[in-house]
């Protein structure tokens, strides 16, 4: 029985690694757990099913040990548990190659589509959590390399308010009215570095720019809710919010000065790389929802009405961060405080704006038809509905910026550069913010040959 179990996950787990053989599995049928040691993943599967960038290719993939723990008796409650302990991952970055031609290409959104159907076994996979112990990402371009690594990695379930569940109902909303349900993740990890710097020296420019950066996270977490259609399982919506608890990021002049002409060298690559035609229409566009689900009309329930999504939004969220440009950051660590909030609203309707974006869309419009002969304001009229907008929202807290200081700067000589009164503050409601800053970028989903657009 354990044999014939065994030759089968082969048989299917072959597509995703190399060399794989029955010997390497550990099997125990009745307690629903499973081992395997010391696998080589396929590079190109991997690259093609996480649809990566035509100028990112993954070279080798190993993880050294993989445990699956599924509970029989209680698969509607509890969560098939994935554990995985060193994953090991080389990526390539190279604006040299060229795209490998697809045949049959596939939307994220439509991994249920082939089925026509999102269920018992498609809500299975959705709970699964994840586990890993150590996952390491090295990066090589040539002329940079380094590395990205995460420690204490997991993929759970969580319910509406962010809480860990026992029971896996608790972490979707469904109304059965409109066919939608709100599903909630949550990543998490313990430790994230990010390591880069110069390969060589052969140049004087790459000696003066050769100082390694570092970017050190801890106890960071990303909030992932999905708006999906519960008939085919698509994506239609989604909320993505990372929460960074405290940065560390110890930046002297080389490092600066290495750190722009790592990003200068990457926008190379990713600019010089051949892009793949753009998808017509978007997937997000408001006009494709409406026909999506017959009772987009329907009345929702109040539970869901409370936690629905009518867009797809980006939040980056930084608390207690502590800056400087020294070893010793003890006076810093203690006082600064900053909270930052980045909120990217993706590809939704203009309509939804304020009333000072909507009068500013107004009167761009009417310069633009100034500038038209007839026919062109014709043209403008029919497409300006349909108008899209792309919104970054940033938004300040508060913020306390000290001067640098050394080891013999004494405690009390420290000032502040830049300070928020915090006690005029108190007269205000919590959620008043000190900076406000949006930016808006308009574009219609079917054309990018409108004049004059900003």
């Amino acid at each position: 029985m354990a044999s014939i179990i065994k030759n089968q996950l082969v048989k299917h787990l072959s597509k995703f690694a190399r060399n794989l053989k029955p010997e390497q599995i550990s099997l125990d049928v009745l307690r629903g757990k499973s081992e395997l040691r010391n696998i080589e993943l396929n590079e190109e599967v991997l690259t093609e099913v996480l649809e990566l960038p035509t100028w990112m290719k993954i070279t080798k993939a190993h993880c050294n040990r993989v445990a699956v723990r599924v509970p029989w008796t209680k698969l509607k409650t509890n969560p098939i548990e994935l554990f995985l302990d060193e994953v090991t991952v080389s990526i390539r970055l190279d604006a040299d190659r060229s795209p490998k031609p697809q045949q049959n290409p596939k939307k994220p959104d439509s991994i249920y589509a082939d089925s026509g159907s999102y269920g018992f076994a498609e809500k299975i996979v959705e709970g699964m959590s994840i586990y890993v112990n150590t996952l390491e990402i090295n990066f090589d371009s040539g002329a940079f390399g380094g590395s990205f690594m995460l420690s204490r990695l997991s993929v759970e379930s969580r319910t509406p308010g962010w809480a860990i569940a026992k029971d896996l109902k608790k972490t979707r909303i469904s109304c059965h009215n409109t066919n939608r349900t709100l599903v909630y993740k949550q990543v998490s990890w313990q430790l994230l570095r990010i390591e880069a710097s110069a390969r060589t020296a052969e140049e004087t420019q790459r000696r003066n720019i050769n100082a390694p950066l570092r970017l050190i996270t801890s106890d960071g977490k990303i909030r992932i809710t999905l708006k999906k259609d519960s008939t085919n399982g698509a994506v239609i919506h989604a909320r993505i919010m990372m929460i960074l608890e405290d940065i560390l990021w110890v930046a002297t002049l080389p490092q600066i000065r290495s750190a722009i002409a790592f990003y200068s060298h990457m926008m190379k690559i990713v600019n010089a790389a051949e892009k793949p035609p753009p998808d017509i229409p978007t997937p997000s566009k408001p006009n494709e929802l409406i026909t999506s689900s017959p009772n987009h009309h329907a009345k929702t329930n109040t539970n869901f009405a409370r936690f629905d999504l009518d867009q797809t939004s980006y939040h980056m969220q930084r608390s207690d961060t502590a800056y400087s440009h020294r070893p010793s950051h003890r006076y810093l660590s203690k006082n600064a405080s900053l909270f930052r909030q980045i909120s990217l609203g993706s590809l939704h309707s203009s309509k939804r704006n304020s009333k000072w974006m909507e009068n500013n869309l107004k009167n761009h419009l009417e310069r633009m038809c100034e500038k038209q002969e007839e026919t062109g304001k014709m043209r403008l009229g029919r497409s300006w509905p349909d108008l899209m907008s792309f919104n970054v929202v940033f938004r300040v807290y508060d913020i306390n910026i000290q001067c640098v200081s050394d080891r013999k700067t004494k405690k009390d000589e420290l000032q502040n550069m830049f300070t928020c009164d915090r006690h005029a503050k108190k007269s205000l409601p919590n959620d008043q913010y000190i900076l406000f800053v949006e930016f808006a970028n308009y574009y219609h989903p079917m054309t990018d040959k409108l004049p004059g657009w900003f």
